[in-house]
């Protein structure tokens, strides 16, 4: 359920990335219209020159798409590492420091979990699986 959250989560941030990248790219088309306008009032012999730059813009315009293999990184990370992986490590690995809430089995875990887990192994696999 997490690695689906995480995808979900990745598919927003994807079409966020793209709305705004599209956003850019109309004030941009907007000032090169504007530029243009102004230009073919002052030269009338621009068309002869290329034309309107802003058609070629329009035509080259970004879509959005989603990109699949970043999606399938998400999941693969948040499904095998941080599903399957963080169970065995917290159910299995860290219960073997002590049980109980007292705040030197809390304090043992943490430590291991801050200076351990994650330096040596959440993050590595996170820059693994988003290099593959």
């Amino acid at each position: 359920s997490l690695s689906f959250r995480g995808c979900t989560a990745d598919l927003v941030a994807q079409y966020i990335a793209a709305s705004k990248a599209n956003d850019q790219h109309d004030e941009n088309v907007k000032h090169q219209q504007d530029y243009d306008n102004a230009l073919s009032r002052l030269n009338p012999l621009k068309k002869a020159r290329g034309g309107d730059m802003h058609d070629t813009a329009i035509a080259n315009s970004k879509k959005f798409k989603i990109d699949l293999r970043r999606s399938a990184m998400f999941l693969i990370y948040g499904g095998l590492y941080q599903g399957c992986a963080n169970e065995f490590l917290y159910n299995s690995v860290l219960p073997r420091l002590g049980t109980g809430t007292d705040w030197r089995t809390v304090g043992k875990k943490v430590a291991v979990d801050a200076f351990g887990i994650v330096p040596f192994v959440c993050i590595p696999m996170a820059y693994l699986v988003k290099g593959l």
